[in-house]
């Protein structure tokens, strides 16, 4: 019932860059990856605070604009996915290609691969909400 802000999911994702860094392929499991393949795969483990009611309405304000054709208030969907994911990402164990820390911070994950980003939210959001297919 109440949020334990301590405890953070952790979320791998695996990835492979193309051969121009440009194309990307993300697999959400080590399974749907064939063994053959898995060498050619990084993996980047996200920890990902929860969130709280008080965060979820301070989010839905900052998103909040109001539509001046229909004079209504409406939510900026990108703005608030943008959002979402800096209120969320924790921690991460990503490193240079020279093995270093890569710090987490606004503009590092501003320049998360945008499919990289998706598939976060959206194991994030799978994992953060109970629905028939959860075994809790």
């Amino acid at each position: 019932m109440f949020v334990d802000d301590k405890s953070h999911l952790k979320i791998p994702i695996h990835f492979k860059l193309g051969k121009t860094s440009r194309g990307i392929r993300v697999e959400t499991s080590l399974d749907k990856i064939p063994e053959d393949k898995r060498a050619e795969y990084k993996t980047v483990v996200f920890e990902m605070r929860p969130i709280t009611w008080k965060m979820s309405n301070d989010l839905m304000r900052e998103c909040r604009y109001k539509n001046m054709q229909t004079g209504t208030d409406d939510i900026d969907w990108i703005k608030y996915k943008e959002q979402k994911l800096k209120m969320v990402v924790a921690g991460w164990d990503a490193k240079t290609d020279d093995s270093k820390a890569i710090p987490v911070t606004e503009d590092a994950i501003m320049k998360l691969h945008p499919l990289i980003a998706e598939t976060l939210l959206s194991l994030y959001d799978r994992e953060s909400y109970l629905d028939e297919d959860s075994k809790a």
